[in-house]
């Protein structure tokens, strides 16, 4: 176990024998094992992503369940093409030089965990920021930040 590492326990309720039980639990840290920032490629469809967030990741590993959330939802807008849907994925309003989205998820209560990417000019997924949301003027400095590392891709 790494020093930054978390231990954490689960139960699962309202199952109807031993056996089932351990075929969950089993399941359960599957999919924990599975929904790591190092697995970034396949559960994103080989998206690209800025350096900034793997300074951002090194930090979500000390928040329990925050780098399985962070892939889960990714992994769902992969699941959906990336398209817009309001919730999930969202496009940016602003005068930005490229169409830019956000990946949204639920964290401790609130809608505070984002993700900013677009698709460069060979239509390629390309993260150019992520983090929690933590005031007002996030977007200030998440917005040009972003812009910048996707249109250094291309």
């Amino acid at each position: 176990m790494t020093a930054n590492a978390v231990l954490r326990t689960f139960s699962v309720d309202n199952v109807c024998d031993a056996e089932t039980a351990v075929m969950v639990g089993q399941r359960s840290a599957e999919d924990r094992a599975r929904l790591v920032f190092d697995n970034w490629s396949p559960i994103t469809g080989g998206a690209i992503k800025a350096p900034q967030l793997d300074e951002w990741f090194d930090v979500c590993r000390r928040s329990p369940g925050l780098e399985q959330l962070v892939m889960r939802t990714v992994g769902h807008a992969y699941a959906n093409g990336y398209q817009a849907d309001g919730e999930l994925v969202k496009k940016l309003a602003g005068e930005t030089e490229i169409a830019l989205f956000e990946v949204r998820a639920y964290f401790n209560g609130s809608n505070n965990v984002r993700l900013l990417f677009a698709r460069d000019s060979a239509g390629r997924i390309v993260f150019g920021f992520g983090g929690q949301k933590s005031h007002a003027n996030w977007y200030e400095t998440a917005i040009p930040r972003a812009v910048r590392f996707i249109r250094e891709q291309g």
